[in-house]
């Protein structure tokens, strides 16, 4: 049966839930007060791949919310990839079109 204090758990370690329409994120306890910017996919990545690392880390939280955050962040990930990957084509696809255009 899960533990129902496990995002009570979660928020001592790291903090409040990243904001959904925020872009910023929030550094685990120990540089509390820090701020990191996370406006660009790769920016996204880099920082769940910090907070997994933690949250692995961490030898205070349960196996129950280790594993309900780490698949969190993991969705997360895949989100930041996909809007990666998309970028990626939209500007494969401009570059074609202004090379179309010159000729």
């Amino acid at each position: 049966m899960p533990r129902p204090d496990w995002r009570l758990e979660v928020m001592k370690a790291y903090g409040p839930p990243i904001p959904e329409t925020g872009r910023e994120a929030n550094q685990p306890a120990s540089s509390e007060g820090d701020r990191v910017r996370v406006n660009t996919a790769a920016a996204v990545l880099a920082a769940v791949e910090d907070q997994v690392n933690a949250v692995c880390r961490d030898p205070d939280i349960s196996p129950l919310a280790r594993a309900q955050v780490v698949g969190r962040l993991a969705h997360v990930a895949l989100q930041a990839i996909a809007t990666r990957d998309l970028a990626d084509r939209v500007e494969a696809l401009e570059a074609a079109l202004a090379s179309r255009s010159e000729a």
